[in-house]
């Protein structure tokens, strides 16, 4: 019996291995306070369990799901968010961005499509024919020349003539018996013969050939003996004389044996083989046969229709002027048998190159066919396109099935231009006697499919076209309410017919698709036809009345609902949820409105919404939606839920903003949501030197007028140190993992020489030519001395140096490679030694200086020169990398070297990698500076606070043994409060 398969032991990442021991040992040592322990254990993976009894609110706050309201009535609603990684992420929905559309126009009165401004309407005199004139002529099957000895021949017999003397010579001279003289014969018309046309109405393009082959037949042989029947219901059943529609019907004739028959029609085959009329058929000729009578069928159909059986019972003729009138054979089917039957069918070429048309008579049909350089005949190719399924035809002609137009049209570009060329002269010849808006729209269409080197001959004509049709739009946007039925449906008809290239490229369709369905447009109903390929705004702008009056509205959030209200609206005092938040003020001229709505999950809905008079609820703004889209004939609104940031303390909203609030030297700035700079983007506006940009969060300080501008960096987990693979790594650059649980302020450049200057009152730099160069020749100890004075000048800075995994983290910002500009460098990127370059590159510029900073491309995260320019000195002792994964590494506890970072401008590219190490003794270089981190207090400080937090905590133990017992207890109690979180437990 087999063993049982025992499952594959999954080894669990670092992460996924942390229990709740770890962190209440990692709370222990570290000496943090218990609030920070939400954050480290978010990070790991943990959430915090629901407590068995809510918290009571505030005095004096009112709750109302996640929002807080403060004092009874007052329209002011926050959310204040802990340390907790954690804590709900409640969405806040403000506008992002808008875009008027009418900027240039703002000073008129028109309110209509931007497409049709300024264009005068079509008059009677535009709807004249373009080329008065006949159109296409009918061209025959076949030639009459060829055609009529080809009839005497089915319709004749043979006759005696004179002696045939040298036939008779040769049976002589070989000494053959005569039995009878050789005679000449002499093809003559037979003196009865019938014909028998088949008016079936899947031969209905072919009628008007059978009636010209009955027309010169009858002069050509003579009326007497000729009876020319129209075939009323199924073969050998009732017929009628040709053209005489009030003659009763007949039975089928008893022919004598010889009598010459000639059928005009198919004989089912263009039904297919499997059909009933070829089987009637088929029954019919075998009668035929039976009585001494051998049928000729004269058929408009290609060799690809024959089959044998067929063959075997009629002499079959293929009607086309490209083939010999002569009866096939069944032998002739062994080649048929052998044609690949997945080539490419002519007639899909066919259907192609006519696509551009909108209305397909025969006789264009058979233009098209001779076109072409098929190996189809020209007949059966042509009677494929009318039995097609994607053709509808009718007694005037056809048209292409709006379903798979779109298909066919994609393969007109397939054809040779000069083809492209040839069918819109055919067009323009057919058509040009017709209404000129055919012809027009056939130009355009053509236009939007053609190769650009076709377009070229027919330049003015397409110009035409345009003007045509814009003035078309123009009368029809002009009648709007009253437009007349017909010109409705001739619009519907249009946008049905109007693929995509058409539709992107043609503005007038936005105005037609607006009157086609403006009922249904303005209640907001389904329309049949959908708008792909149109512009939403031209066709709200068309459905603008020509006077209407712009009416300027609110938008406004009320709880959860998006509202459009009057300029001057009022809440309710007694719902709390009625608060309005006013989003934006907008005009708002057209009937309807377009709402996109995209989930969270990027799900996208769209849909038109009728503009009422009054308040009305417009869309829910719920937890799922991420981004809201609203489409006016004035423009564009983009609303997008935002969460609080995780740089934010606070996030809310009153009755004018949205706003945060950001903690920055000791105290709350609140940045409001508003417009930015362009005007057209929202997003948080900067106060009190507080912002956000590309980048994201900064702050700036100065002092005696000396600026430095900060970056928020955000924490999170990085693998530090360098991959084994990375060329020319160090030994001491083990890679591990790192989680910072808290984010924390940098400098965006290394300290200036104007900076320390304001501080120090000295400069101890190298190259002092520009103080906005970074200082230099600075010691460890030095960078003490300045931000112990840096902090007494600015309170709540706080300032010290980061730690070697806060450099490390933000100089990665993010990436993997070496840099973090990429896997390698150019001194147009970094200041370096080029001199020296990076792992096969190039060498380049070694400018043997400093340059100022901010002059060199910033990192992802928006930090300057961080590899190059100087070595920037962290706040830890140089030690070995420790084990395993770390969380909030600080370095070792005592050493003999602290650590630079970052490389210079003396360095090799090879220094300035985001994980090279370096430790030289303490003392000032002229390459050495530094990067203050804002909150980071000095090293010396951090380590005598947390000297004394244990000192204390001590004595307090010996004094007291309950106080530390009480306190452990409570630490275990509160690590106790989180579990893995649902995500995590499934990977365990």
């Amino acid at each position: 019996m087999a063993a049982e398969p025992q499952p594959t032991p999954v080894k669990p990442s670092p992460l996924q291995a942390t229990s709740r021991a770890d962190l209440l040992r990692w709370l222990t040592r570290s000496g943090e306070p218990v609030d920070s322990l939400g954050r480290v254990a978010g990070l790991l993976g943990f959430e915090e369990l629901e407590p068995l009894l809510p918290s009571e609110p505030a005095s004096g706050a009112r709750m109302c799901g996640n929002l807080q309201f403060s004092g009874p009535y007052e329209l002011t609603a926050s959310i204040t968010v802990g340390e907790s990684a954690v804590a709900p992420a409640a969405r806040f929905f403000a506008v992002h961005h808008r875009e008027p559309s009418r900027a240039t126009h703002t000073a008129d009165d028109y309110h209509g499509p931007e497409c049709i401004r300024g264009v005068a309407p079509i008059t009677d005199e535009d709807l004249r024919p373009l080329t008065p004139g006949a159109h296409l002529p009918r061209v025959p099957l076949v030639p009459w020349p060829r055609l009529w000895p080809f009839l005497k021949v089915a319709l004749g017999g043979d006759s005696r003539a004179g002696l045939d003397l040298p036939r008779l010579a040769r049976q002589l001279a070989r000494g053959e018996a005569l039995r009878h003289l050789p005679h000449l014969k002499r093809r003559r018309w037979a003196p009865e013969a019938v014909v028998l046309i088949d008016f079936a109405e899947r031969l209905l393009p072919f009628w008007e050939d059978f009636n010209a082959l009955c027309a010169q037949l009858k002069p050509l042989r003579g009326a007497l003996g000729l009876r020319l029947l129209k075939l009323l219901e199924e073969p050998g059943g009732p017929c009628q004389p040709w053209r005489k529609p009030d003659a009763p019907a007949q039975d089928w004739p008893a022919l004598a044996a010889g009598t010459p028959l000639l059928i005009l029609g198919d004989v089912g085959l263009l039904e297919g083989p499997d059909s009933a009329t070829r089987h009637r058929w088929l029954h019919f000729g075998r009668q035929l046969r039976s009585r001494g009578v051998q049928p000729t069928v004269l058929a408009p159909i290609s060799s690809e229709h024959l089959d044998e059986d067929v063959l075997k019972v009629f002499d079959l003729v293929c009607w086309s002027a490209d083939t010999a009138l002569r009866p096939h054979r069944a032998r002739f089917m062994n080649a048929l048998e052998a044609v690949d039957g997945a080539q490419a069918r002519p007639v899909d070429d066919l259907l192609a190159l006519l696509s551009p048309a909108i209305r397909i008579e025969p006789e264009l049909v058979r233009a098209a066919v001779r076109l072409l350089d098929s190996d189809s005949l020209q007949a059966g190719l042509e009677a494929d396109f009318w039995r097609h399924p994607d053709v509808a035809a009718s007694a005037l002609g056809c048209t292409l099935h709006a379903a798979s137009q779109a298909d066919h049209r994609a393969r007109f570009g397939a054809h040779p231009p000069a083809l492209q060329v040839a069918l819109l002269q055919l067009l323009r010849q057919h058509h040009g006697p017709c209404h000129p808006a055919v012809l027009h729209e056939e130009t355009l269409t053509w236009a939007s499919l053609a190769a650009p080197a076709a377009l070229a001959e027919f330049a003015a004509e397409i110009q035409a076209a345009a003007r045509f049709m814009l003035g078309t739009a123009a009368a029809f946007y002009q009648a709007s309410h009253h437009l007349e039925e017909g010109k409705v449906a001739y619009a519907r008809r249009s946008l049905i017919r109007a693929h995509l290239g058409l539709r992107e490229n043609q503005r007038y369709l936005d105005v037609l698709y607006a009157q086609a369905w403006r009922d249904a447009l303005e209640a907001g109903t389904e329309v049949p036809v959908t708008a792909d390929g149109l512009d939403t705004r031209e066709i709200l702008r068309a459905l603008t009345p020509p006077e209407a009056d712009p009416d300027l509205r609110s938008l406004v959030q009320r709880g959860a609902e998006l509202w459009l209200d009057g300029v001057h609206f009022e809440s309710d005092p007694n719902e709390i949820l009625s608060s309005n938040s006013l989003l934006l003020h907008w005009q708002f001229a057209a009937p309807a409105i377009e709402l996109e709505r995209t989930s969270i999950t990027g799900d996208t809905q769209r849909t038109l919404v009728p503009v009422k008079q009054g308040a009305q609820l417009l869309t829910s703004l719920d937890q799922t939606l991420s981004r809201l889209r609203l489409l006016t004939e004035q423009g564009e609104i983009v609303i997008e839920s935002l969460v609080r940031p995780a740089w934010a303390k606070t996030i809310g909203r009153d009755e004018s903003d949205l706003w945060c609030e950001v903690e920055w030297l000791g105290r709350r700035v609140r940045l409001p949501w508003g417009r930015l700079g362009d005007g057209a983007t929202w997003g948080w506006q900067a106060r009190e030197g507080v912002g956000v940009d590309e980048f994201g969060l900064y702050a700036a300080f100065s002092v005696k007028g000396v600026s430095q501008r900060c970056r928020w960096i955000p924490p999170g987990l990085f693998l530090m140190g360098s991959p084994s693979g990375e060329p020319r790594r160090s030994d001491d650059e083990t890679l591990h993992e790192v989680t910072l649980s808290r984010g924390y302020w940098l400098a965006d450049t290394a300290c200036t020489q104007a900076l320390w200057q304001a501080v120090m009152g000295a400069n101890p730099s190298r190259f002092q030519d520009d103080p906005a160069k970074p200082v230099e020749q600075v010691g460890w100890s030095d960078v003490q001395t300045f931000l112990k004075r840096l902090n007494a000048l600015v309170p709540g800075l706080d300032a010290g140096l980061p730690s070697e995994a806060q450099w490390e983290y933000a100089c990665r910002a993010g990436t993997t490679t070496p840099f973090s500009l990429g896997r390698n460098i150019t001194p147009e990127q970094v200041n370096y030694d080029g001199n020296y370059p990076y792992a096969g590159g190039e060498k380049a510029l070694y400018r043997q200086k400093t340059v100022a900073v901010g002059s060199l491309p910033a990192n992802p995260w928006g930090l300057y020169e961080m590899q190059g320019n100087v070595w920037e000195w962290c706040a830890d002792w140089y030690g070995t990398y420790p084990d395993g994964p770390q969380i909030d590494p600080v370095g070792p506890p005592n050493g003999s070297w602290r650590v630079l970072r970052g490389g210079s401008w003396i360095s090799s590219a090879r220094l300035c990698r985001s994980a090279y190490r370096f430790n030289p003794p303490v003392v000032a270089n002229h390459d050495f500076g530094f990067r203050l981190a804002p909150g980071q207090r000095p090293a010396g400080e951090r380590a005598s606070r947390h000297a004394d937090g244990q000192a204390q905590a001590e004595r307090a133990g010996q004094a007291g043994g309950s106080d530390a017992g009480d306190r452990k207890d409570g630490l275990i109690h509160r690590v106790l409060g989180f579990s893995r979180s649902r995500v995590n437990r499934g990977k365990e």
